[in-house]
């Protein structure tokens, strides 16, 4: 008989001027299927990230390759056709092998709500394909609060996140850490996740840490004028030796820093209701390799991605219309053996798109939600890294640029039945450009090209 067992225990205190029990909600937009999840349904769960803990939701499961950083797989699709973004910013890992999807690279005490969207219906975002999971942060509620969180469960799993944040009717401030560690999980024979068949860990490292993350944030809002509202954040993550037994390689160091800018105009005039600009930029530095393993040959890949970002929103009412640009910069380069290899040879994409969104109640139970947006994007390699003597080979073409226009859109109707039952038709039809590794990744093997 296989026996697994699990402990978890969990401390959350706060304190302003009573005990706070405010918690993260997971839920659906209006305009798509409704669901929810309680943060106290996911600290007493053995979820570890966020990833992870989105499989409470029906439709939702994730993708595990080591203790952490649990990719999300939405209805069969996953990687780039979900829309996975942290304040409406994209922010995207820098792994060839997607150790650090952009789930992982935000802390569960950050977290205010999380919105989805399943199916191609979202126009405001270019790409979301199979669906959005838009992660909304924490912003500091009226008065002085100080929370801590804390749990701990099995495999030495600690996870500490204390929060102090003060707002009045002008200000407001907020400032997070969490620091989250492990050691490698057992299976029901009591079998580590670093003792599997494949994995191959030197003995010295099978029972090492599995991860260990340290996150910081803080974020500042203010209102300059009447009617006028700032709001600056910034994140920190330093991921240090985190184990991937399902892959060949581990990550020495997974260090992210995210910024995000929004303004927003309220009120302007009766037909322009409100005006929304946000800015943001993410960059994801990693380092994997397989130091820690039982190998012939040393392998080592070192990878950056950056992405600058913005869009400028206007609601006029029923219509809402905006612009969204951003360019993402994605360079990795592989040493194995004696061979160095740029992998993903210094890409851009650079992405504009414009887009409309109307919504109207045809009925006091019938309602309507459509949208349409055209996008062109450009993705380039730098040619003097590029192996395109390999591209030859595999796509009979040695360019190495792209440009890609095109429209996408969505008609839905929401007939409500009854409380809290609602019909639901659809059509939609979204695109998105194939990233950087699947356009231009390039990785010979010893002695040759294929």
């Amino acid at each position: 008989m296989r026996k697994a067992f699990l402990l978890t225990a969990i401390v959350s205190f706060g304190y302003a001027q009573e005990i706070l029990l405010k918690e993260v909600e997971l839920k659906a937009k209006k305009e798509t299927f409704k669901d929810s999840l309680e943060v106290r349904e996911i600290r007493e769960s053995s979820a570890k990230d966020v990833g992870e803990a989105l499989t409470k939701l029906e439709g939702i499961w994730k993708v595990r390759k080591g203790g952490i950083a649990n990719d999300v797989v939405l209805r069969g699709f996953s990687r780039d056709n979900i829309n996975v973004l942290i304040d409406d910013g994209r922010v995207y890992g820098a792994c060839p092998n997607r150790m650090d999807p952009p789930a992982f690279h935000v802390d569960f005490s950050e977290v205010e709500r999380i919105e989805f969207i399943k199916g191609p219906f979202d126009v405001r975002h270019q790409g979301s394909m199979a669906g959005l999971v838009n992660i909304i942060t924490k912003k500091p509620e009226e008065g002085f609060r100080i929370k801590l969180n804390a749990s701990a469960s099995s495999f030495n799993f600690i996870n500490l996140s204390p929060v102090v944040s003060y707002a009045d009717d002008k200000l407001g401030i907020l400032v997070g850490y969490s620091y989250r560690y492990s050691k490698p999980y057992k299976d029901g024979d009591g079998r580590r996740i670093t003792e599997i068949q494949n994995a191959d860990y030197k003995p010295e490292f099978r029972n090492k840490k599995a991860f260990e993350i340290n996150t910081y944030w803080i974020r500042l809002s203010f209102k300059p004028i009447e009617n006028h509202s700032v709001e600056f954040s910034y994140t920190r993550q330093d991921a240090r030796h985190v184990l991937y037994p399902y892959l060949l390689m581990d990550t020495i160091r997974d260090k992210m820093d995210r910024f995000n800018m929004n303004y927003q105009i309220d009120g302007i005039s009766d037909t322009l209701k409100s005006l929304k600009f946000n800015l943001y930029y993410a960059k994801v530095d990693h380092l994997m390799n397989n130091k820690f393993r039982n190998s012939m040959m040393s392998m080592e890949t070192n990878a950056e991605s950056k992405t600058y970002g913005g869009r400028l929103e206007a609601n006029l009412g029923d219509l809402t219309l905006g612009f969204e640009a951003y360019k993402r910069n994605w360079d990795a380069v592989n040493y194995m053996g004696m061979m160095t290899q740029y992998v993903i040879p210094n890409v851009d994409t650079e992405s504009f798109g414009l887009y409309g969104e109307y919504k109207r109640n045809l009925s006091d139970k019938l309602r309507l939600v459509t949208g349409l947006r055209l996008d062109t994007t450009k993705t380039k390699a730098d040619s003097s890294k590029a192996n395109t003597n390999l591209y030859f080979d595999y796509k009979d073409t040695t360019s190495t640029s792209k440009t890609d226009t095109y429209p996408s859109g969505n008609i839905q109707l929401f007939y409500e039945l009854q409380k809290g039952t609602e019909l639901f038709v659809g059509l939609g039809n979204s695109v998105r450009v194939p990233d950087a590794q699947e356009r231009y990744f390039a990785l010979a093997p010893m002695g040759g090209n294929r």
